[in-house]
């Protein structure tokens, strides 16, 4: 899946690209025998891909459920079997930390275990950001008379937190500390490598020190995914010669896009602010713009299909508003699927639709059935920025 081909033949050129992630989009049918895409209502996204070329897209390889950060990184061009990058620095650069070089983050989610540890909620409910802010205020205190590692933690949104530990020698080649299901006994941190234990043995320690010290009635327990260090992947700009915003609400994917170099755009909390960013940024000199909706995903998640629905119609009615500003290229997909039945990320292949003056258009209503007869037929994700940049006019011919 080497791209390097295509950042040789790169041109600039006046054409603006809008790359749209309905984070989770793709599913599976129900009983009514229908998707939540199939389903809602969804009159602007239609005649959009009525215009358009479809197809499928495989995030990682045919077979294998992405994680949100493979998934994103895939569709920026970079491929995930090479850049295996923890969800810790994600979510630490989404929540604006300044990567430090001695430390190692992991990414947390507040939980609630019973008295026998086994894992009630991985979420603890969703509890409110203000009360997360607390609760990682009371852990910070606690922290500091904790002798064996420096660490301290920071909020991030809803249930979620980061870790950070500073350490120039500890080992993050550590799986995660998460059973990853409900009505599971809790999982402590293993070691991908034997010369790992020494540091799976000290987190261990500070897990219980933490657990210790919360003892909280619904949230009384912590999971840790995602052990990293700062990369240092070369930028977006400087492998494809795109000048790079994310319109992006969550840290998580906010992360991910600081992580290649975009400019982060200030968005409020609804649909429409959204579509407002990108209208406020538009003339600012970007001509590539990351543009992520998360709530299919969460929904999806939740086994909730009316309200994984209405999030793709609440995006339908903002269409209007993003085509107005006539961009050369609008590519509309997902980073991966979260099938409502499965109430998890799967491996199934996510629809994919491309819009521009250059388009074969496929004549088709956007959703998983009709994307299978698609001109576009099915790629790897990681194909998606060549075709935005060959669709842009971005692209010298090869060869003579």
């Amino acid at each position: 899946m080497d791209i390097s081909v295509v950042e040789r033949l790169v041109q600039n050129s006046e054409t603006k690209i809008l790359q749209i992630i309905l984070d989770g989009l793709g599913d599976i049918h129900s009983a009514t025998g229908q998707t939540p895409l199939e389903s809602a209502n969804t009159p602007n996204l239609d005649k959009l891909a009525k215009e358009s070329s479809l197809g499928l897209v495989d995030p990682i390889f045919p077979g294998i459920t992405p994680g949100s950060g493979p998934g994103h990184l895939a569709l920026f061009g970079y491929d995930p079997l090479i850049n295996d990058i923890g969800r810790g620095v994600l979510e630490a650069l989404g929540i604006g930390l300044t990567m430090k070089k001695e430390a190692v983050y992991a990414r947390g989610n507040f939980c609630t275990l019973d008295e026998n540890k086994i894992v009630l909620d991985r979420r603890a409910g969703r509890i409110p950001t203000e009360k997360n802010e607390k609760i990682c205020e009371k852990i910070n205190i606690i922290l500091k008379d904790y002798k064996e590692l420096d660490a301290k933690v920071y909020t991030v949104k809803e249930h979620r937190f980061v870790l950070e530990i500073l350490d120039d020698k500890l080992d993050f080649r550590l799986n995660d500390a998460d059973p990853q299901k409900v009505d599971l006994p809790y999982k402590y941190i293993e070691e991908k490598l034997p010369e790992a234990k020494q540091s799976a043995d000290k987190i261990n320690k500070l897990i219980d020190y933490i657990l210790k010290g919360i003892n909280g009635d619904r949230v009384n327990g912590i999971l840790l995914r995602g052990f990293a260090r700062d990369p240092g992947l070369a930028t977006f700009e400087e492998r494809f010669k795109l000048t790079p915003i994310a319109i992006a609400q969550y840290p998580m994917y906010k992360g991910l896009a600081s992580l290649v170099g975009m400019t982060l755009a200030h968005v409020g909390p609804n649909m429409i602010d959204l579509a407002k960013a990108l209208e406020e940024n538009w003339n600012k000199g970007y001509d590539y713009f990351f543009f992520h909706v998360k709530k299919t995903d969460s929904y999806g998640e939740d086994g909730n299909f009316e309200a994984k629905k209405h999030v793709i119609e609440e995006f339908d009615k903002i269409i209007p508003a993003i085509t107005k500003l006539n961009p050369d290229v609008i590519l509309i997909t997902g980073d991966h699927s979260t099938p409502c039945p499965m109430k998890a990320h799967s491996w199934h292949p996510v629809p994919i639709m491309i819009y521009s003056k250059n388009v074969r258009a496929d004549n088709l209503v956007f959703s998983e059935k009709n994307c299978r007869l698609g001109s576009i037929s099915r790629i790897n994700a990681i194909y998606e920025i060549p075709l935005l940049l060959a669709h842009s006019g971005k692209l010298d011919k090869y060869g003579a």
